[in-house]
């Protein structure tokens, strides 16, 4: 049974009718006129005419064969068997898994060397007529060859490494039985080359089998068992992740950073040693021991000596995949923090006075007070933090550029004032600060009573320092009179009045955050501010709210795609310039985005620290790691990996066999050139046949 694999060109078939149209219409009536002389001639002029027709229809026959041959040659016919024809060509595609867990050392070398002389092993196996494509997957720009020659892969492949990336080897899979749409043989064959990492795969089982177009030919999924060649147990520790404990880092304090271990081998592991660098300097370093598959924690103390941004990374001694032997992060400290103080009562002073009580020496802030007027025309990006205090209304523009500032990474706070109503509250505040207030604030005459600080959530970040401080409960700091919030879904209420109203609630937006305090700044109101208590609760609050937690993050991996709101102290008209590990430089122009600016980071290609500069400024540093689940090098079975594809897969051979055993998996004949031949052929008899010369011997014997 034939099949076609270029099918299309079938409807080119009805060319065949040209000939016999031609001949149709080529027909001509002859006047009969009848001369006595010529009469003895009429029994000759039968038999010539006789042998004419005869001539005219093999001729048209011979046409007609020629053009169905042709086409039929160019549609390329295939059997499943038999003796005619050529053997069926290939179009292969090679899949190689460039992802970390592939540069994991085994006896023989590391794993990605041992693949890719099986990608080579395998293109031996194809001839001229064949073609070969190749994909890879694993990096954070995969390789994509399409069908061609196979020399052309192999050259490829020289060039081609094991990345610290990680890989899907489903998404892999099914992109690859779509590039076989282009494949123009009758046998298919996809070869995956992979280390069958159980991280690769989804948990889910999927059905890639109804993507493979069975009517296009033989097509067979080989699966090179690279997990055989890796260690049954790789002796393998790493770094899975690290943790500052909810610290605000500042100079010349002492801070902490934690560090998870995992032991991936059954076997203990003693005296290995960890080391913590800053900018490239080694500062700490720590022995340890791990017992078979523990897990465990440890931390590195240091005391930062200098502000600005600062790179580091926590090694651990080398194993048998290094991926995972290095964990990097980075964090920002600003040499002073800039506060403006967006002032509507005396309240304003208060907090002033508490961060910057001198304006000569070592300034660790420092402060700008304006009026309530000012605001609008304010360029809130040369601030850390904004501090609201006593406004009672902001209108919907006011709101939306303190947005912007928040969303950006700055920090604001708000201290409502006893002007404050509910119905000024809903005008802009409201949204703003993501609160609700229902009902105007309640002023108690003197002596009526008032509210305390009732419970302080000491497990958040700015009140961690102040637990354990007050062994026999918060003082009764004594607030007269309190603005009512309710607290929506998206705030955190951080402490709480007597009573239960909210008193210090959070809410993150974008980057940054708004931190509310619901004690009003005036003396009329609290004496909240005549206690020791206030001047350190002021500095942490405002130190949290300007600092740029976002610096801390250390959470972003090899391969991940992100997009960052613009930091605060980069123009939005600049081209950004992202500077990787491996000094490349990419330049990145910011989009604007509901109101907002977003900077679309590239594909992480490598793992190590990179800066975000603003002309010569660097404006935000990150870090990007190997993901850890690339260390835990749990390779899965072929049975489980072909449950979970949803397709038959063959493993195949040792390198040595694999000639023959491809030998015998292909089918097919194709018989392109015997019709090939045939219509050259039939092409030469109606040469002869139509030529002068056969024309001159017909005459001769008539």
């Amino acid at each position: 049974m034939f099949s076609f694999l270029n099918g299309a060109i079938l409807a080119a078939a009805a060319t065949a009718l040209i000939p016999l149209l031609i001949h149709l219409f080529s027909k001509r009536k002859m006047k009969v006129v009848e001369f006595s002389s010529l009469r003895y001639l009429q029994s000759m002029q039968k038999r010539q005419v006789r042998r004419i027709k005869i001539r005219q229809i093999f001729l048209l026959a011979l046409r007609t064969m020629i053009l169905l041959l042709a086409v039929m040659a160019f549609a390329r016919p295939v059997t499943q068997s038999g003796y005619l024809g050529s053997h069926a060509g290939v179009s292969a595609l090679i899949v190689l898994d460039v992802s970390s867990s592939m540069s994991q050392q085994t006896k023989d070398g590391p794993l990605f060397d041992a693949a890719r002389r099986e990608a080579l092993e395998i293109i031996k196996n194809f001839g001229e007529s064949d073609e070969v494509a190749l994909m890879t997957f694993g990096a954070a720009d995969n390789t994509i060859i399409g069908f061609g020659s196979p020399l052309r892969v192999g050259e490829a492949l020289s060039e081609i490494e094991a990345t610290d990336g990680s890989g899907s080897l489903s998404s892999a899979t099914a992109s690859a039985l779509e590039l076989f749409n282009s494949a123009s043989n009758f046998n298919r064959e996809l070869y995956l080359i992979t280390d069958l990492q159980a991280n690769s795969l989804p948990d889910t089982a999927l059905n890639l089998a109804n993507q493979i177009d069975e009517s296009k030919g033989a097509f067979r999924i080989y699966l090179s068992n690279l997990q055989t060649k890796a260690n049954s147990e790789s002796d393998n520790l790493g770094i899975t992740g690290i943790d500052f404990g909810g610290q605000l880092i500042e100079v010349g304090s002492e801070f902490t950073v934690g560090y998870s271990l995992q032991n991936y081998s059954g076997a203990t592991k003693k005296n290995l040693i960890a080391s913590l660098f800053i900018e490239d300097q080694r500062v700490a370093q720590s022995d340890f021991t791990l017992a078979g598959h523990e897990q465990k924690r440890l931390t590195f103390n240091y005391r930062l000596s200098h502000a600005g941004r600062t790179s580091a990374r926590i090694e651990i001694s080398n194993d048998d995949y290094a991926g995972d032997n290095v964990y990097y992060f980075s964090f920002y400290v600003p040499e002073v923090f800039n506060l403006l103080i967006v002032n509507n009562n005396a309240g304003g002073e208060y907090l002033r006075l508490a961060l910057e009580p001198t304006t000569s020496g070592v300034r660790h802030w420092i402060v700008k007070q304006v009026n309530r007027n000012n605001l609008s025309g304010l360029a809130l990006e040369a601030y850390d933090a904004v501090a609201l205090v006593g406004i009672d209304q902001i209108n919907r523009s006011e709101s939306a550029t303190l947005s912007r500032f928040v969303r950006k990474g700055g920090g604001v706070m708000y201290f409502p004032g006893p002007t404050l109503t509910a119905d000024k509250f809903k005008a802009g505040l409201a949204e703003f600060t993501g609160l609700q207030m229902d009902e105007d604030i309640t002023f108690n005459p003197p002596g009526s009573g008032f509210y305390t600080l009732a419970e302080l959530d000491y497990s958040h970040i700015a009140l961690q320092p102040f637990a354990g401080l007050f062994e026999d409960g918060l003082p009764k700091y004594q607030f007269y009179s309190i603005p009512k919030f309710d607290a929506t879904n998206d705030s955190k209420v951080l402490a709480r009045f007597s009573g239960g109203h909210p008193a210090l609630i959070e809410r993150r937006l974008g980057r940054g955050r708004i931190i509310i305090f619901a004690g009003m700044l005036r003396p009329d109101m609290s004496n909240f501010m005549a206690h020791s208590f206030f001047v350190p609760f002021a500095i942490r609050l405002a130190e949290y709210t300007a600092s740029d937690l976002s610096n801390y993050d250390y959470r972003r991996f090899v391969g991940d795609v992100t997009s960052i709101p613009l930091p605060k102290r980069a123009n939005p008209n600049d081209v950004l310039t992202l500077s990787t590990p491996d000094r490349q430089q990419v330049r990145i122009q910011p989009r604007a985005e509901a109101g907002a600016y977003q900077i679309d980071l590239p594909s992480f290609g490598e793992a190590g620290i990179y800066n975000l500069s603003s002309g010569p400024r660097v404006v935000e540093s990150f870090a990007v790691n190997v993901n850890p689940q690339e260390g835990a090098l749990q390779a899965l079975s072929a049975d489980e990996a072909r449950r979970i594809l949803g397709v038959e897969l063959e493993t195949l051979p040792a390198r040595a066999e694999v000639a023959s055993f491809l030998e015998q998996q292909r089918t097919g004949k194709e018989l392109w050139r015997v019709l090939l031949w045939l219509a050259v052929l039939a092409l030469l008899i109606e040469t002869v046949v139509s030529g002068d010369w056969f024309n001159t011997g017909a005459k001769k014997d008539a």
